[in-house]
């Protein structure tokens, strides 16, 4: 059985936007209370709306490549300095 008719818009709206942040869980657990399904079920259409998005739809980053990101940056100002020095 889909629980899929009674997701009103609003809750619909929520459950993508924690998809598309990279929160399954949180969307499942508001699935599930929008609904009233039970677990198994919330999961299962939490999978379904995460296979039907567009494959362009922007990916949630990782705490991890921020790092990257800082490591980059203070290689580039240490080799300026290098340089400039």
């Amino acid at each position: 059985m889909s629980d899929d008719r009674v997701l009103t818009d609003e809750a619909r709206h929520a459950v993508t936007k924690a998809i598309e942040e990279g929160r399954k869980i949180e969307a499942i657990k508001l699935y599930r209370e929008a609904t009233g399904s039970d677990l198994a079920e919330a999961k299962r259409q939490v999978e379904q709306m995460i296979a039907q998005l567009p494959s362009g739809a922007p990916k949630p980053i990782g705490p991890s490549s921020g790092c990257l990101g800082v490591v980059a940056g203070a290689l580039a100002l240490g080799a300026a300095w290098w340089w400039v020095a």
